[in-house]
């Protein structure tokens, strides 16, 4: 395979298609990529719509960018969305970019139009962004190592059980769970109940729908070596307002009025999904908080609570002792676009923290 200057695979002996990958515009190339999204993803047009304008078009940190491949004809075959994120590290801005949306037309699926337009993103990123992450998923991991991305990290699914009946009939006998899942679910929420006091004894808390300024001074906390996107007010919102259901609980020291955590969920279903969780005492403020949420799920009528994280081992301990365990991982891949990109992906010293926040949406 071969590259003009212009990005245009040319054909060789065998007479392989011929592609070439340009930087689209979410406004001229909508139809062209909802036609995509629909039969790679299932999205239908009006959600779609709704995506672009609120992930690329309305973004506080700034707009998003879209990549196409195209075949020789100019018939759209992919695209790729860079959805722009502000980063924090030790004290330096960072410009990050989630690699989101990522489909090639199933008559193409072949390594050439993916492996050129992940690699297009990049050169044509070198001047927006100083690095770019996302998290594809087992098919698409070859490509992304093909491509020279590397893996930086494992994001894993956390989980507790409130209520084990449907739980405990996939694994026993049904007679046997109507026995047991009483006895199990009495001493759960015996457990809860204990930590839930615990929990409210430590800290001031209180639920919420909202983010005010005392979540500026909360980001303005966090710590020198993590590698993590802006948690403002105004991130928050924006992150948080395509599901209108979210609730908040935020924890407050009773010494004082300052916010020292908070933790974002909503439900789907009968779990509780964790949208993000952050605070400046990671450890007892996390487990506090997620103890709060157990609580909090049970009344919601919930029998489970979930979440995603990929971070510092004293913020993972703090998972587990709210009683939630380690599940299936997901890999996240990151390249950089710019020096300040490439010397934080290197540094031994820096920590990722992701949550289902740092996903697309």
């Amino acid at each position: 395979m071969k590259l003009d200057g212009k990005g245009v695979v040319k054909a060789v002996a065998d007479q392989r298609p011929v592609y070439r990958v340009r930087t689209g515009s979410f406004d001229k190339d909508a139809s062209a990529v909802l036609d995509l999204w629909k039969h790679g993803f299932d999205v239908q047009a009006d959600a779609g719509l709704r995506k672009i304008k609120w992930m690329y078009q309305q973004n506080p940190a700034g707009q998003g960018v879209l990549h196409l491949v195209e075949d020789a004809r100019g018939s759209t075959m992919g695209v790729f969305c860079l959805g722009q994120r502000s980063f924090a590290c030790k004290r330096q801005a960072l410009r990050g970019a989630t690699m989101a949306d990522f489909v090639i037309a199933r008559e193409h699926r072949s390594l050439g139009p993916a492996l050129l337009l992940l690699k297009g993103a990049v050169a044509a990123g070198n001047e927006t962004f100083d690095f770019l992450y996302g998290f594809p998923n087992e098919r698409a991991a070859p490509v992304f190592n093909r491509a020279e991305y590397k893996q930086v990290g494992t994001i894993r699914r956390y989980a507790k059980l409130l209520r084990t009946r449907q739980y405990l009939r996939k694994r026993v006998w049904r007679t046997m769970a109507l026995v047991l899942a009483p006895l199990v679910d009495v001493a759960l929420l015996a457990g809860d109940g204990v930590a839930y006091l615990g929990a409210r004894r430590r800290y001031k808390w209180r639920l919420s729908d909202r983010f005010d300024l005392r979540f500026d001074a909360l980001w303005a906390q966090r710590a020198e070596e993590y590698l993590i996107s802006e948690r403002s007010s105004a991130m928050l919102r924006w992150r948080m307002s395509p599901h209108t259901d979210y609730r908040v609980i935020t924890a407050t020291a009773r010494d004082g009025g300052a916010l020292v955590g908070y933790l974002v969920w909503r439900s789907e279903g009968t779990a509780a999904q964790v949208l993000d969780f952050f605070s400046s005492e990671p450890g007892s403020v996390t487990t506090q908080l997620l103890r709060l949420l157990n609580w909090e799920a049970r009344r919601a009528g919930c029998t489970s609570v979930a979440l995603e994280f990929c971070g510092p081992a004293a913020i993972e301990r703090a998972l587990v002792n709210a009683g939630l365990q380690p599940r299936e991982g997901n890999p996240v891949y990151g390249i950089a676009s710019a020096d300040a990109g490439a010397a934080a992906l290197s540094n031994a010293g820096i920590t990722w923290y992701l949550t289902s926040y740092d996903r697309d949406g």
